[in-house]
């Protein structure tokens, strides 16, 4: 019951509401002390729904109301759409708690290479890191970084394989993993009902676990003297050769799991190299010339 409600707890006080329309905030008032022994049943009662769904333990008709989620698109900055699944609080509580449970460990194996999940800070760490290769060229050989992005990551990687991966690495989640994503979910958009069949949800607290631990094998293959991955973000860098190596490995093995390089948003940085051998690198051997090339 106490990890039921620092979960809840967990929640800012704006977020919102599935399908239902109950908020973290009315379980919270629900549970207040103000509610006294109505509010200690409630926890109990709330508590056991969440050890049903993490033994995955309900019947089908309720998981599809569970798992359905309302879902909001999110305009970006360069003019596309982010899709935001916001799901049934009970299955949201019931998928931080399942992080929780791993999270620690599972961090611990994902880095240095993640910093997307299971590190407080990571954005930060990632920044520095990135930051110290930059700056520390004045006695290194030459090298360049280059920082992929990819075509929306969360809503395009093959639910299958990361069933597969959490199945291997985290099998005490395994069973809330494959409740949430071994069958479509629906999403509502407005009036309409989309079925979600084949991602991972962008809003689940469960998403970025996932994520993380798919394409670790992708991230790990990587050869490059520097290579920081912040979920679907990756920075490499080191002799424009192994970057160029790398690059060629990575693109078909995201392509695998469904993934794909943005090209346009991606960038290469020449840190050390003459002009001369940056740029017969960066347009013969390394990226089409869609993508952004700074020196």
């Amino acid at each position: 019951m106490g990890a039921m409600v620092a979960a809840l707890k967990s929640f800012s006080g704006s977020s919102s509401g599935g399908v239902d329309g109950l908020r973290p905030g009315h379980i919270k008032d629900l549970i207040s002390a103000h509610t006294a022994e109505a509010g200690e049943h409630l926890k109990i009662s709330i508590t056991a729904l969440i050890n049903s769904l993490l033994r995955a333990e309900i019947p089908q008709h309720a998981r599809d109301l569970i798992f359905s989620a309302n879902l909001t698109a999110l305009k970006r900055k360069d003019g596309g759409i982010r899709p935001i699944a916001v799901g049934n609080i009970f299955r949201r509580l019931a998928a931080k708690i399942a992080c929780r449970v791993v999270m620690k460990e599972t961090g611990h194996e994902l880095r240095p290479v993640q910093l997307g999940v299971g590190i407080q800070g990571g954005c930060e760490a990632a920044v520095h890191a990135t930051r110290s290769f930059f700056e520390n060229t004045s006695h290194a050989p030459p090298r360049i970084l280059l920082k992929l992005d990819m075509k929306n990551a969360f809503n395009s990687i093959r639910r299958d394989h990361a069933l597969e991966v959490c199945h291997q690495r985290t099998p005490s989640i395994f069973k809330l993993a494959h409740l949430s994503y071994s069958h479509p979910s629906m999403l509502i958009a407005s009036h309409n009902i989309i079925s979600s069949a084949t991602v991972i949800q962008q809003g689940d607290p469960l998403g970025p676990l996932l994520f993380a631990m798919a394409i670790d094998g992708v991230a790990r293959s990587i050869a490059s003297l520097f290579n920081i991955w912040y979920l679907d973000d990756a920075t490499l860098g080191g002799p424009i050769e192994a970057v160029a190596a790398d690059l060629r490995r990575v693109i078909p093995a995201l392509s695998l799991l469904e993934l794909e390089i943005n090209s346009s948003k991606s960038e290469i940085i020449n840190l050390n190299y003459t002009a001369d051998d940056f740029d017969g690198w960066c347009y013969l051997r390394i990226l089409d010339s869609r993508m952004r090339k700074l020196k």
